[in-house]
């Protein structure tokens, strides 16, 4: 079994600049979803016999497309369910009409679905630490979850934790 090393330092700078290039590459994925999907409208009403048709088919393409992500998502596991039905419960059975999101209601729901979010994620991040797969966060006078210690590997610099 691999060993991950989670508890390398990570000089700040590394860090600012990692988070510059994910703002970077974020906004250019937005700004190209953006212009394709401004282009996609008018291409499409070009190419269509009727302009009801085309607007149809941009709506078809963009329904298309996100079945297809949904899709790539719930095969990959990373959709939490009970959350998921809290969601359509609250929205679909529950408040009906939907509450309008200045209304205190709608901010109280919200709290629900963080809570049930975090009690559901819980269990899975208890274990993950358990296991030594995931550090913990830092809390003050608290150094480490797990009974071991951290030690010093010369080769890298790096601490890895000792079992």
């Amino acid at each position: 079994m691999t060993e991950w090393n989670t508890a390398a330092r990570v000089d700040p700078l590394e860090l600012i600049a990692f988070c510059a290039w994910c703002f970077a590459v974020a906004l250019a994925g937005g700004v190209v979803g953006l212009v394709l999907g401004n282009i996609r409208l008018p291409a499409t009403l070009l190419v269509a016999s009727h302009p009801a048709a085309g607007a149809g088919a941009n709506i078809g393409i963009s329904g298309v497309a996100a079945m297809a992500a949904a899709i790539v998502h719930v095969r990959a596991g990373r959709i939490n369910w009970r959350l998921f039905g809290w969601m359509a419960l609250s929205h679909y059975v529950i408040w009906q009409p939907p509450l309008p999101i200045d209304s205190s209601s709608h901010w109280f729901m919200m709290q629900i679905g963080m809570l049930i979010g975090f009690l559901t994620s819980w269990p899975v991040n208890r274990w993950l630490l358990v296991k030594g797969v995931k550090e913990p966060m830092m809390v003050a006078g608290r150094r480490s979850f797990a009974p071991h210690t951290a030690a010093r590997q010369p080769s890298t610099g790096m601490t890895a934790p000792s079992r």
